[in-house]
């Protein structure tokens, strides 16, 4: 090979390595744009299901004030419920998502904290307020220092009774199929 012949070639071996660190570069920045993305759908997803809690439990509300059919008692009492769910999903904290972690900080952080041990009661569920997608269900076994209301959606893993398969309407009933069991 002539040195003319070896130039050439180093110079196609710069070009060729100018082009991989360019693609480099804009797949990085494509990766920060997709987890910018990423956080902001997150976002809009828990703040689409926030509002759609607060209209189902003021529509709860307004139809539990409707002029009574069971009798007053039994209108107030599910009045008063109705109200606890708005109340609860008014005061629901909006949480910002957090930015994905690099591996390693995760390691060291799992290294930090010892596992909690699981607490042990058994859940019983009623359904405060519900929607086809999405429903607030209330703990009443819950021991202190757990929440004993939380909002389900298709999918969410609920103690006692596995991942949520539907949320549906039975008549005038809102019904949670699951994997292991119904919560009416």
């Amino acid at each position: 090979m002539t040195s003319d012949d070896q130039l050439q070639v180093l110079k196609l071996v710069t070009e060729e390595a100018a082009l991989v660190q360019r693609t480099r570069s804009e797949i990085a920045a494509l990766r920060q744009d997709l987890d910018r993305l990423r956080i902001a759908d997150t976002a809009k997803a828990s703040d689409l299901n926030r509002r759609m809690s607060l209209l189902e439990a003021k529509r709860a509300v307004a139809d539990a004030e409707a002029p009574p059919s069971d009798g007053p008692a039994a209108t107030r009492a599910t009045a008063d419920k109705a109200r606890a769910a708005l109340e609860a999903a008014a005061a629901e904290p909006q949480l910002a998502p957090t930015p994905p972690q690099s591996p390693a900080s995760r390691t060291a952080k799992m290294r930090q904290m010892p596992p909690a041990p699981p607490p042990t009661w058994t859940p019983h569920y009623r359904i405060l307020a519900a929607s086809p997608q999405l429903a607030m269900v209330q703990d009443d076994a819950a021991p202190a220092g757990q929440p004993p209301q939380s909002e389900i959606e298709i999918g969410t893993d609920l103690r006692g009774y596995g991942r949520v398969r539907a949320i549906s309407q039975r008549g005038t009933m809102w019904v949670i199929q699951a994997e292991r069991g119904i919560i009416q």
